[in-house]
């Protein structure tokens, strides 16, 4: 560890043969690699370093739309097959993207409803941008199509290509917000009447009697839509979601005629909030999602990497992620990298792409890369090329590897994201944060449970759904049928208290869970606090008076934030009231029996180290034992027998931890506690 990173790399280079890590039983490791951006004659030198850093594949095209068709139905796919060539004949692969994520000149002058309009007055992106089309636009749907097939008939069954991804980090109002062109509009109308059916059902529906809001003719509803009726927003993000998933579902049916290869497309934002996500990958043989991760922030990379997997239940791939350590300027930060490699592994990626191989000539993404602009390596290439030697080492000691299996399910619902972002606040988020947090500080593994009238939750013995915001009649009755079946649910604030359209619903609430968790909300109220999730950093808004308070719960001191709730218990017994707040001696956090089961119910949003008390009670009611008591910075994921211990700290950390065995890599725990040094990696076969 405390060799200068270029030293290590001297040292391994000078080691290894070309391609030294071919055939080798890992993951896959490849770069975002731009050969348009540069000579033809520099692509030999590069992928020779490619392949000594244990290279094996490229993912190429995103952007090539102009190389692919300079002018309009004109296709020039020359120069990447020969590119494809050069890789098949040196054992490498390609994950090959449809070139639609950035519209040419050409095609935007000529087709300038196309361009996506951002307000009123006809307003656009800049004509050098990227993902500035319009996904509702015909001439641009059909320039796609187009081109795609072209694409494809140019490269399907070539040896090289391994995968191929859908356009770049869809997002529907990514890079401007949401289109509000002629065409969106009229879609959006279009929708809303195979939704709603007559004006009178969504009147009532989106309240239209709030300051004369009332629609009397379809053509009155135009985008764009604020906050000030969240309803409007919310429902023209599913509709935009919609659009999106139309355009991926073409672009996948044109790739399948033609090549059997597994398709995916790239998330761009770790709980893609403008997506319906499990309805958007659905379809897709693979899921895949860009992740630079953040040292301070590392447990909402975690759940992302919890998320993709739970989405197909399967390996998942990250599409792009960092070749360095860009939040620190310390001699050793970069590091922390090898540890996010680890801990990717850890969850169940099977391919890392680092974004990017070489710097562009120009700057435009000022990302650390692994090659220079000159062409030479940079600090990341020896770190990468350490690490993957590391990684080769130790994972030929312990052959295949099953999935994390995750002892503790949270409910994943993307209704609730899309109106987190519809009202822009993302509440729900920030608490599915905490009670994720909470449980991976136990050493517990967690799934994440997309909401359907499919979902099976028998294979767990503790479901949370925290802030859970909607569920349908059929989720709500899952929900209670697990519960009566033996399982223990810990539900926190605001269950199911809106409607399909997020109107708050008229009935008793929680709505078709009341017998369930034994008692009913009878009011609440929203804190004047805005923070994000992680502890010791809350931003107060400017010239209000939060009025975040401190309590008392189960014990420790807390801070009640965000929201609370008024309950009236039923059946329910209290564990704990508020200590302070206006309701004061009111239940806070509740257990209920029903069935052969328990659910517990949480009145107010905490800080972590409360919520971690909270949810000491539904572990025990469930017989899950946590297995250590680890610092934020520090995972533990369990593949099989194989335990993966890794730290993004930047200091020395230990904790105490259950686990006994024999250490692989790092140090074995003893006498009831492990010591991960900074940026550590710690691999245990467990006894």
């Amino acid at each position: 560890m405390k060799m200068r990173l270029r030293n290590i790399a001297v040292a391994l280079v000078g080691s290894m043969a070309l391609g030294a890590f071919a055939g080798e039983n890992l993951p896959v490791m490849g770069t975002a690699w731009y050969p348009e951006m540069w000579p033809a004659e520099s692509r030999a030198n590069e992928l020779d370093l490619m392949q000594k850093a244990g290279f094996s594949s490229v993912r190429i095209g995103e952007f090539n739309w102009a190389g692919f068709e300079p002018r309009e139905g004109e296709y020039d796919f020359a120069d990447f097959k020969s590119v494809l060539d050069e890789l098949a004949k040196r054992g490498m692969t390609a994950m090959m993207c449809t070139a639609t994520a950035a519209p040419p000149r050409w095609f935007l002058l000529k087709y300038p409803e196309a361009w996506k309009v951002t307000d009123t007055k006809g307003g656009r992106l800049p004509i050098e941008h990227r993902r500035q089309y319009c996904a509702n636009n015909p001439d641009f749907r059909r320039a796609a199509r187009a081109l795609t097939e072209a694409q494809v008939a140019a490269f399907a069954g070539h040896p090289a290509i391994r995968a191929w991804q859908l356009d770049n980090e869809m997002s529907s109002d990514a890079e401007g917000g949401h289109c509000t062109c002629r065409h969106c509009a009229e879609g959006f109308r279009a929708w809303l009447k195979r939704k709603y059916g007559t004006l009178e059902k969504l009147n009532v529906a989106w309240n239209g009697a709030i300051w004369s809001n009332r629609v009397q003719d379809w053509e009155q509803i135009a985008p764009p839509f604020n906050a000030a009726l969240p309803v409007m927003r919310f429902e023209y993000t599913r509709f935009q979601s919609e659009a999106f998933q139309a355009f991926a579902e073409e672009q996948a049916a044109i790739i399948r005629a033609k090549d059997a290869r597994p398709i995916c497309y790239n998330s761009w934002m770790n709980f893609q909030c403008d997506f319906d996500l499990p309805k958007f990958t659905r379809n897709l043989d693979f899921v895949a999602c860009d992740t630079y991760v953040e040292p301070d922030h590392i447990q909402k990379y975690r759940a992302t990497w919890d998320l993709y997997r739970s989405l197909k239940r399967k390996p998942f791939t990250v599409a792009e992620t960092c070749t360095c350590n860009p939040w620190t300027s310390r001699d050793d930060g970069d590091w922390a990298v090898r540890a996010w490699y680890w801990e990717m592994f850890a969850h169940g990626v099977d391919a890392v792409y680092y974004f990017l191989w070489r710097r562009s000539p120009m700057g435009e993404e000022e990302h650390g890369s692994v090659l220079s602009h000159d062409g030479r390596p940079t600090n990341a290439y020896g770190l990468i090329l350490a690490n993957r030697g590391e990684f080769a080492a130790t994972l030929a000691k312990l052959g295949e590897l099953p999935l994390p299996k995750g002892d503790v399910a949270i409910l994943y619902n993307a209704w609730d994201y899309l109106y987190g972002r519809s009202t822009q606040t993302m509440k729900t988020y920030d608490q599915m944060m905490r009670c994720y947090a909470a449980v991976r500080q136990t050493g517990l593994g967690v799934d994440f449970v997309p909401v359907s009238s499919s979902m099976d939750l028998s294979k767990y013995r503790l479901v949370l759904a925290p802030r859970m915001e909607h569920l349908d009649d059929v989720e709500s009755a899952k929900l209670s049928d697990y519960v009566a079946k033996g399982g223990v649910l810990q539900a926190s604030v605001r269950l199911n208290v809106r409607g399909d359209s997020s109107t708050y619903r008229g009935e008793v609430k929680p709505y078709a869970l009341t017998n369930v968790l034994g008692l009913t909300i009878r009011d609440y109220v929203g804190i004047a606090t805005h923070d994000t999730w992680w502890e010791g950093q809350y931003v107060k808004p400017l010239a209000i008076a939060s009025d975040e308070f401190d309590a008392t719960v189960l014990g420790g001191p807390a801070k009640i934030r965000e929201s609370m709730e008024d309950l009236e218990l039923v059946t329910a017994k209290p564990l704990e009231v508020f200590s302070s707040g206006k309701y004061r001696g009111k239940p806070m956090l509740t257990e209920n029996a029903y069935g052969k089961g328990k659910a517990f119910y949480q009145a107010a949003t905490v800080d972590l180290d409360a919520q971690k008390r909270i949810l000491a009670r539904p572990l025990a009611a469930s017989g899950l034992k946590p297995v250590a008591d680890l610092p934020d910075a520090v995972s533990r994921v369990r593949r099989g027998d194989v335990v993966i211990y890794t730290s993004s700290s930047e200091k020395e950390e230990t904790f105490e931890t259950s686990d006994v065995g024999e250490a692989l890599l790092g140090a074995a725990p003893k006498d009831g506690k492990l010591t991960l040094p900074a940026y550590g990696v710690a691999v245990i076969k467990v006894k």
